[in-house]
């Protein structure tokens, strides 16, 4: 019998399946689809495997060394990105934005540890996750054995509304560096954190930056971390300096290089 978390799972992969073709065909005339299509290969590698342990028909060592070395890449993007921040902004108190679930969620813990080693030991670090208003007015529990509602599926950052990340911030004041692991909004020019006297200075993570060249330019985003335009996923292992391994996948956008990579990766922003 199947499980139900092996049924949960699948219904990722396909989603990730989905949401990969269609960024694939718009690669053409968006090269930004590229990452985001890398990275939805990236989760629909990690369901399958993770469909055929549940199964059964795939050994631990297997899974557990594809999943180490793809986990090293990833904590290779929080190390550099914790550094550059201390390196600007040393020993100020840090909130990092985090998906629900966040106690389950190994690979955003994974990352989060990444960011507390680059950021250094002075660094405070605190977590937290959005409260989606619309999700709290249902208050109909699911019924037994029914799958989970849509919303539950969907990634925080495919329903999150500017007023949802600007609360998370607002119960955070004395945080001056936000960290995003889900990204921002899509009506994101409506937040009021841009609008703050003092506001954070707000770094992403495996950020789509490709509208956000204004908010890099103009100082309210820092620092973003993408996939590297024209990366080849691969499973060659990772190299065991964090440094190394970033550059083989990723760049980094601040308002310092946002020209110059502009330039070397055209149509890397809109």
């Amino acid at each position: 019998m199947i499980s139900f978390q092996v049924v949960l799972i699948g219904v990722v992969m396909v989603l990730a399946l989905v949401g990969m073709i269609a960024c694939a065909k718009k690669q053409r005339t968006n090269p930004n689809a590229q990452p985001i299509a890398i990275a939805l290969l990236i989760i629909v590698v990690i369901c399958g495997i993770a469909i055929l342990v549940k199964t059964g028909t795939l050994g631990d060592n297997a899974n557990e060394k594809l999943i180490q070395n793809e986990m090293k890449f990833a904590s290779s993007t929080a190390i550099v990105l914790g550094e550059e921040l201390k390196a600007a902004y040393p020993g100020e108190k840090v909130l990092v934005v985090v998906d629900r679930n966040f106690d389950k969620n190994a690979r955003q813990q994974k990352l989060v540890e990444g960011l507390k080693q680059g950021l250094g030991s002075i660094a405070e670090v605190v977590t937290d996750t959005l409260v989606i208003e619309s999700l709290k007015k249902n208050d109909t529990p699911p019924a037994p054995g029914a799958p989970p509602p849509e919303e539950d599926i969907m990634p925080l950052e495919e329903i999150m509304k500017a007023v949802d990340f600007d609360a998370v911030i607002e119960k955070h004041p004395n945080c001056k560096i936000v960290i995003s692991l889900i990204g921002l909004p899509r009506d994101l020019t409506t937040m009021k954190t841009w609008t703050l006297e003092n506001r954070p200075k707000v770094a992403l993570l495996n950020a789509d930056v490709h509208s956000l060249a204004p908010l890099i330019k103009g100082g309210y985003i820092v620092a973003a971390v993408s996939y590297c335009p024209g990366v080849k996923f691969s499973e060659d292992p990772a190299p065991d300096d964090p440094k190394a391994a970033f550059d083989l996948r990723y760049i980094m956008i601040t308002p310092k290089n946002i020209e110059e990579l502009a330039q070397k990766y055209q149509g890397l922003f809109q």
